[in-house]
């Protein structure tokens, strides 16, 4: 798991198969003035109350890979790329991480 203000990437994997996420924040037809006005803040709860935001985003580019493991190359089963995804990230990423 890697995740930082403009992307997260998450594999995961066993002896046969990779799954890569891969999520980036797009930036096209953005001026940099407007790139930090481009997500959304959403209340979310803490224990019934509303006391947590989280920041949502509509413009972001996602990308799924599925790969068969094959020596030190592998073979890719699936290859998804979307250019319209929303996306939110909440808590503490480094907690997910092993």
């Amino acid at each position: 798991l890697e995740s930082d203000d403009t992307s997260t990437r998450i594999l995961l994997s066993d002896r046969k198969y990779k799954l890569e996420i891969q999520l980036r924040k797009a930036t096209r037809n953005c001026s940099p003035e407007s790139r930090t006005n481009d997500t959304s803040i959403l209340a979310a709860p803490v224990e019934g109350a509303m006391k947590r935001s989280i920041r949502e985003t509509l413009d972001c580019n996602l990308r799924v890979l599925l790969k068969r493991r094959h020596g030190s190359d592998d073979d890719i089963i699936v290859d998804a790329p979307s250019a319209v995804t929303a996306a939110e990230v909440a808590g503490d990423v480094s907690e997910l991480a092993p």
